[in-house]
C-alpha cells in the first residue's frame, strides 16, 4: 500500500509484535474505560497480547477503517471551582480506551512525524515528545530577550 503525503511517497509497513510488545509495556497506569481492560493487564501481558493487538491494528491501518468502539469515550464533567453553579463551572474530562490511544501514537510516530519537516514543527512544543510548557516558556523568554520585544510577563 503506497500514501502520499505532502509530496513524499510512503509505504504501508506493518507493525510487528516485538513494536507492540514495547509498547504495551510502556503503558502508563490510567483510568478503566467503557472496555474494562486496566492498563496493567496491557503491561504485565504485553508479549502474550502484542501478536493479537498487531493483527487487529494491521488490520485496521491497511484497510483504513477503525472500529467504531474505539471511537468512544466516558466524559466525566470536573469542577473548576469548589461550589459549581453553572455548566460552565466544569472541564470535562474524557478517557479514551487504551488500544484507541496506542494506535494513535503509533500512526504519530511511524507514519506522521516522518513525514512534517522539521521546520514545520520547529517551535511547537505540544506534540514532541520532549515538549512541555515549560520548554515553551524558556523559548519565548529567550527569544523576548534577544529581539528586545516584550511578548509574555513570566511570574
Amino acid at each position: 500500500m503506497r500514501l502520499t503525503v505532502i509530496g513524499k511517497q510512503l509505504t504501508y509497513s506493518c507493525l510487528c509484535c516485538m513494536i507492540l510488545s514495547k509498547n504495551l509495556s510502556k503503558i502508563k497506569r490510567t483510568a478503566v474505560s467503557c472496555d474494562d481492560l486496566p492498563a496493567w493487564m496491557f503491561r504485565n501481558c504485553s508479549y502474550e497480547l502484542a501478536g493479537t493487538v498487531a493483527h487487529i491494528l494491521n488490520c485496521s491501518f491497511s484497510t483504513g477503517v477503525l472500529l467504531s468502539y474505539w471511537l468512544r469515550a466516558i466524559v466525566t464533567p470536573v469542577p473548576k471551582v469548589n461550589k459549581p453553579f453553572t455548566f460552565s463551572d466544569y472541564i470535562p474530562q474524557s478517557v479514551t480506551l487504551i488500544l484507541s490511544r496506542l494506535s494513535e501514537k503509533l500512526v504519530i510516530q511511524k507514519w506522521l512525524r516522518p513525514v512534517i519537516p522539521p521546520a514545520l514543527i520547529s517551535d511547537q512544543y505540544a506534540f514532541k515528545p520532549t515538549g512541555s510548557t515549560t520548554a515553551a516558556l524558556v523559548h519565548f523568554t529567550n527569544y523576548d530577550k534577544k529581539s528586545g520585544r516584550k511578548f509574555c510577563n513570566v511570574v
